[in-house]
């Protein structure tokens, strides 16, 4: 038997950390940071060392947690006997504490100095990232009461971090308080509202010595008017307010006398109050019936019972303040008035004679009612609910007026009723206005029945059938008799009854105008044909007076145009009236004018043309100082014998009426015209004889053309010359250089009338 061996060289065991860099197997790391993993090369080893408290296992993986500042040494072994290996490492956990320090200041400093435990370190502000500069703390612009400020100081080798938090308290505060319960023997409540504050002082009337440094403090105050002073400190800053405080004493008790407690409607109540009036207390009355006061003694007051029974109404005064109420009441008893209320049984309109049945349903009543039914009979007093009463009426309907006076001790009260008892009998009667009237004129019928109707029937026989009381009716033939019925309905009976009436004539009557036509402006006579008794009025249709004096008027109109003269007669009455139109013509008054057109000297014969612009006209008769007379609005005036010509105008419209004139005006004067002309001269160059030529004759104006000519025909002269009888030539161009007479050939003159 035989026994096999292998034997192995024992393995190397390592560690490997990841976050190890050192080739020593040395690192550092810091204190609280995260943990982090530690492997070997080989599993199922053992560890030791001084950091083996320190690891933590999960699953299969090991981890280091770095919780405590410290050189720690980590060793991993695997094997027994001399196969034993084993690995170290050390790991350096480096890190520290820092404090940095709370700092009060008050906020009127500009600025304050951080501190902590350790030096070295550096100042933050994630609030006010530039208000912090090295280790100050600037405090321009920061409103904030609190800021936050971090220090952070960095330890070992691996620089790991140490931080803390600093509050600076900026000292803003602000005193305030409010005081309640400030009665007389008691202790007031003080409620601090203030802010930011750390440290209160309370003083009391000026005192140097403070009451007390309670927030909340609790003080008993002496009677009367005092002062009360906080003083709120913070950061070295205060802050001071003071309350003026008055103690009061509680309400005493109050209490008053009424004039009366008990009365009738209306009752007026004055109220004697007792004592005087605090300063310190309100008061308050409350009458009970919707009226309050708040004086210590109010006014009058008047308390009203409109009901059926009496009312009670309490009266309380109220007297308060913080520190109590008092009150006081008295109850009054108000009386109502008595009220009459009368009944009626079935209908206040009878027809007679009639049974009524009244009842009464007064309230408030103590004493018998006394009755009165308006008939003469006898009044009388009963205590009964009910009773009944005989009415009549014989003629007309009467209205008796019943009255019930209800009483107590407050005084009496009248219900009053109206009866209206209506007879059964019915006297139908009515009246005309005017029992002649004239065609057309209207006619008022008047109803006198009695008793008076509810309703009307009138029948007219010209047709119509009316239900008015009083109809109005028009009958329009003359000479006519006409019937009218009236049947009467009252409430309790009816009846009828007739009358006739005759239509008269209407009043005639005539007038003359003396023409349909008239001039404006001029007058015109109008001649009345009516009998001079009947009345009469006169419209001229122009918008003037009426005229009802002048029998036969005369009228001028202003304006032309077409207008209608009215003659209204009257017969009997205004109403009675007959109108009598006649039209009439206003024609617009002319105006004579005349224009003549030509030169005012003419030779014979001679023509001048007229026209007149005469408007409205349509004649025009012309009037010539030679005697003629010619007609028409334009003329041609012939001149016919030498001498000055003038003409009168008459223009008219509408015939002779209405006409106007103008003239005698001068149109024109006729002149004898004449001319001779020498038939030759022969001019001489050298002696100037025959250089002068001569025209002759008479009403020559002026020489429209001259020409000479030689007998050859040659021209010599072509002249327009404006001179009477002798023209003299000076112009070389007039002599024959042949010596040969020269001949005019053509003179045209301009001659007026001619």
């Amino acid at each position: 038997m035989s026994d096999t061996f292998f034997v192995q060289a024992p393995q190397t065991v390592r560690i490997v950390v990841p976050a190890l860099t050192t080739p020593d197997k040395k690192t550092a790391v810091c204190v609280g940071s995260v943990r982090f993993p530690i492997q070997t090369n080989l599993p199922n080893g053992t560890w030791a060392g001084t950091g083996k408290a320190f690891l933590e296992t999960q699953g299969s993986n090991t981890f280091f947690n770095p919780r405590t500042t410290g050189q720690y040494e980590l060793i991993y072994s695997r094997g027994g006997s001399f196969c034993r290996r084993s690995d170290t490492i050390r790991i350096v956990v480096e890190g520290g504490q820092v404090t940095a320090f709370d700092t009060a200041i008050c906020g009127t400093t500009s600025f304050i100095k951080l501190r902590s435990s350790a030096l070295g370190g550096t100042w933050s502000s994630s609030a006010f990232p530039n208000a912090v500069r090295h280790d100050t703390l600037f405090l321009n612009g920061i409103s904030a009461s609190q800021v936050t400020v971090t220090y952070e100081l960095k330890f070992g080798s691996a620089g790991c971090p140490a931080r803390d938090d600093a509050l600076i308290s900026v000292g803003r505060p602000k005193a305030d308080f409010s005081i309640t319960g400030a009665c007389s023997g008691s202790a007031i409540q003080i409620q601090n509202t203030s802010t930011v504050a750390t440290a209160f002082r309370w003083f009391l009337n000026g005192q140097t010595t403070p009451v007390s440094t309670d927030r909340q403090p609790t003080i008993t105050l002496p009677a009367g008017q005092n002062r009360l002073l906080l003083q709120a400190s913070s950061a070295g800053c205060v802050d001071t307010t003071s309350r003026a405080i008055r103690l009061v004493a509680a309400p005493t008790p109050v209490s008053f006398t009424p004039s009366q407690t008990t009365g009738c409607s209306p009752m007026t109540v004055s109220f004697a109050v007792a004592g005087a009036a605090n300063p310190d207390v309100q008061y308050g009355w409350n009458f009970n019936d919707g009226s309050t006061s708040a004086s210590f003694q109010p006014p009058t007051h008047t308390y009203r019972n409109q009901t059926r029974q009496s009312l009670t109404f309490p009266v309380s005064l109220t007297a308060r303040n913080t520190c109590g109420v008092q009150s006081y009441s008295v109850v009054l008893t108000v009386r109502p008035l008595v009220q009459a209320d009368l009944g009626v049984d079935s209908t206040t309109f009878r027809c007679s004679p009639a049974r009524v049945k009244f009842s009464n349903r007064s309230t408030g009543q103590s004493q018998p009612a006394l009755w009165l039914f308006d008939d003469g009979s006898t009044p009388f007093t009963s205590l009964t609910d009910t009773l009944s009463h005989l009415f009549s009426a014989r003629d007309s309907t009467k209205t008796f007026r019943v009255k019930l006076i209800a009483g107590n001790e407050c005084g009496r009260d009248t219900s009053t009723v109206a009866i209206r008892i209506s007879p059964t009998l019915v006297r139908p009667l009515f009246t005309i206005s005017n029992p002649t009237p004239c065609p057309g004129e209207p006619v008022v019928f008047t109803d006198a029945t009695t008793p008076k109707p509810i309703r009307w029937i009138w029948r007219f026989s010209n047709g119509p059938v009316l239900t008015q009381a009083n109809p109005q009716q028009t009958f329009t033939q003359p000479n006519t008799t006409y019937t009218i019925s009236l049947t009467a309905i009252t409430e309790c009976g009816f009846d009828s009854t007739r009358k006739t009436i005759r239509t008269g004539t209407l009043p005639t009557g005539d007038y003359q105008l003396k023409s349909q036509s008239v001039c404006q402006g001029q007058a015109i006579q109008i001649t009345n044909l009516t009998n001079p008794a009947t009345r009469f009025r006169w419209d001229f249709g122009d918008g003037s007076l009426l005229d009802s004096v002048t029998y036969s008027p005369t009228h001028t109109y202003v304006n032309p145009g077409n207008y209608t003269v009215l003659l209204t007669v009257f017969g009997t009455s205004t109403v009675c009236q007959n109108k009598f139109p006649k039209a009439i013509v206003v024609r617009p008054k002319p105006l004579a004018t005349i224009s003549a057109a030509g030169d005012a000297e003419q030779c014979l014969p001679g023509l001048v043309h007229l026209t007149s612009a005469a408007a409205n006209a349509d004649s025009w008769t012309w009037y010539v100082s030679d005697g003629r007379q010619l007609t028409g609005q334009t003329i041609d005036l012939a001149l016919a014998q030498p001498g000055p010509y003038s003409v009168s105008l008459v223009v008219a419209s509408g015939g002779a009426e209405c006409q106007s004139s103008v003239g005698p005006q001068l149109v024109g004067t006729a002149i004898a015209c004449e001319v001779f002309i020498p038939d030759a001269f022969s001019p001489n160059e050298t002696d100037n004889i025959g250089k002068t030529w001569t025209l002759f004759g008479a009403g020559i104006q002026e020489i429209l053309l001259l020409r000479v000519r030689s007998r050859w025909g040659r021209l010599y002269l072509k002249s327009r010359i404006s001179r009477r009888t002798v023209i003299k030539s000076a112009n070389a161009g007039m002599v024959n250089s042949m010596g040969y007479p020269c001949l005019p050939e053509a003179i045209r003159l301009r001659q007026k009338f001619c």
